[in-house]
């Protein structure tokens, strides 16, 4: 008897996530285009401050800095090589000092309410 109920109660599932999933889409497009806008409107007043025949160059600076105009800070692109696509990528992370991984031992520990010394010692 309870059986008939369930296509209905999948369909309204699918339905309520697909328009909570919308409603995010549309405040992210919204936010986004309205980090544009303004981004766009300092980059003009960072050009007319350069078109100045005398620009203030702390005011310059200000703006590039509003704008997030940065230097160029390229990487260079290498070539991902299939047996990273099937076996995963060989992914070097920065090496870290051992006070830096007690700190992040000790941070996920707190996160997951554990108690842990990080200075503590078997020796």
């Amino acid at each position: 008897m309870g059986t008939r109920y369930i296509p209905h109660i999948l369909y309204s599932t699918a339905i309520v996530s697909l328009s909570m999933n919308l409603i995010a889409l549309r405040n992210d497009h919204t936010e986004q285009r309205n980090r544009l806008l303004a981004q766009v409107s300092v980059l003009t007043s960072l050009q007319s401050a350069l078109a100045s025949q005398h620009p203030d160059m702390t005011e310059v600076e200000r703006l590039r800095k509003l704008a997030g105009v940065r230097k160029a800070e390229f990487q260079a692109i290498q070539p991902i090589k299939w047996k990273d696509v099937l076996f995963g990528g060989s992914r070097k992370l920065p090496p870290m000092t051992e006070a830096q991984e007690r700190e992040e031992i000790s941070k996920i520990m707190a996160e997951l309410g554990i108690k842990f010394e990080a200075d503590s010692d078997s020796s």
